[in-house]
C-alpha cells in the first residue's frame, strides 16, 4: 500500500513538473476535464498540485531509505572472522542467510597445495540467531572452530549441505609473544558506501597484511558526567 502511494505521487510529480515546463500553472488557465479552473480556485490548486510535489518528494526519500538493496538469500554472505579466544588455537565465524536456512555449518581443514579439499574435513554445527531489522528478517549463524595448531594455515567454508560459500583461509597466531597488525576504524554511522569506503581502501592499501580489523561503535554515556 505505501507503495502503491509513493508510485502514484510520483507519477503526479512529473505530471506537475511537465506543467511547470510548459508554462500552464503559473501563466495560463489550468483545465481540468476540459473546463477552465475558476481564478478564485486557481491558486488553491496550485497549492494543492505544490503539495503533491512536496509529498512525493518527500515519500521518495523514505521509501528508498527503507529499500533494502541488498537482501539476505539462502546463499551465504557477509562471512567474517571473529576472535573467541585464544587466536592460536580457536576460530569463530559468522555468516549471514535468509530464513528459509534453519540449520548451517562450518567445516574446516588444514589448507595445503593440494585441490583436494575433503580430507580430515572438521564440521561443526552452527548456532543460528534470529534478527530483524528495519529492512528485513534474516538468520545470523555463528560457528567456533577449536583445538588448532599455532601458525597454521586453514581452509574454511560454511552453509546448510546444499548451498556453500567458497573456500577461504584463515591463519592462526604464533604461541608466543609475536607481534601482530590490525587496523582500528571508530564508529563512521552514516554514508558508509559513499564517504566511509574511502577510509577502508585507504588503510588496506597502507598495512595489506593486517592480521585483524577492530570495529568499535560508539556508546553514548546514559547520565551526564561531570
Amino acid at each position: 500500500m505505501y507503495k502503491w502511494i509513493y508510485n502514484s505521487l510520483l507519477k503526479a510529480n512529473l505530471f506537475i513538473n511537465r506543467l511547470y515546463i510548459s508554462g500552464i500553472i503559473l501563466d495560463f488557465k489550468l483545465t481540468i476535464m476540459n473546463y477552465p479552473v475558476p481564478s478564485a480556485l486557481r491558486s488553491k490548486q496550485t497549492n494543492l498540485l505544490l503539495l503533491l510535489v512536496f509529498l512525493s518528494y518527500f515519500l521518495q526519500g523514505q521509501y528508498d531509505s527503507a529499500k533494502d538493496y541488498y537482501p539476505p538469500s539462502e546463499v551465504p554472505d557477509r562471512i567474517m572472522l571473529t576472535i573467541t579466544g585464544d587466536a592460536a588455537s580457536t576460530q569463530g565465524v559468522t555468516w549471514r542467510t535468509d530464513l528459509s536456512v534453519k540449520e548451517a555449518y562450518g567445516q574446516l581443514m588444514k589448507a595445503d597445495a593440494s585441490p583436494d579439499l575433503s580430507a580430515d574435513l572438521q564440521e561443526v554445527v552452527a548456532e543460528t540467531t534470529y534478527l530483524k531489522s528495519d529492512k528485513n528478517e534474516s538468520n545470523y549463524h555463528s560457528v567456533n572452530f577449536t583445538g588448532l595448531l599455532p601458525n597454521t594455515q586453514y581452509a574454511y567454508r560454511v552453509g546448510d549441505k546444499k548451498l556453500w560459500s567458497e573456500w577461504f583461509h584463515f591463519k592462526t597466531a604464533g604461541g608466543g609473544r609475536e607481534a601482530f597488525s590490525f587496523l582500528y576504524f571508530g564508529d563512521a554511522q552514516n554514508d558508509l558506501k559513499s564517504r566511509w569506503s574511502r577510509v577502508v581502501r585507504g588503510a588496506y592499501s597502507k598495512m595489506p597484511d593486517a592480521d585483524s580489523v577492530s570495529y568499535t561503535h560508539l556508546t553514548l554515556p546514559t547520565k551526564r558526567i561531570v
